[in-house]
């Protein structure tokens, strides 16, 4: 016997799953779509960017200090740069901060938009 107080739950569970899992997708595919959306150039200067920043990390857990320059890392880190492709920006502030880091394509400008 069905109580009259008592009403059956819509089945919510498989569209629940379904919205779920196109969230999921559509901010994937977003993701990616920004990645996508970067020039070779800058592909390849956020990689450098990444190398320098992996070799000042390296020291400063070898050495305990971050590095003064990108010379002492092609020094020391054989770290390697093509200077002809990329300008490196290496903004060393003391020994235990972090440096900051920019890595321009050379033939750009520097507020140039594309």
């Amino acid at each position: 016997m069905r109580s009259r107080f008592l009403r059956e739950r819509p089945h919510t569970g498989p569209w629940l799953a379904l919205v779920v899992a196109v969230v999921a997708v559509s901010v994937t595919l977003v993701g990616l779509g920004i990645s996508a959306t970067a020039s070779p150039d800058e592909q390849a200067a956020a990689s450098v960017r990444e190398a320098v920043l992996l070799a000042a990390d390296r020291c400063q857990a070898v050495e305990g200090a971050y590095p003064p320059s990108v010379d002492y890392l092609v020094e020391h880190y054989e770290l390697r740069v093509n200077e002809q492709d990329f300008r490196v920006g290496y903004e060393w502030f003391a020994s235990n901060v972090p440096p900051t880091v920019s890595v321009r394509p050379r033939g750009t400008l520097v507020g140039a938009v594309s």
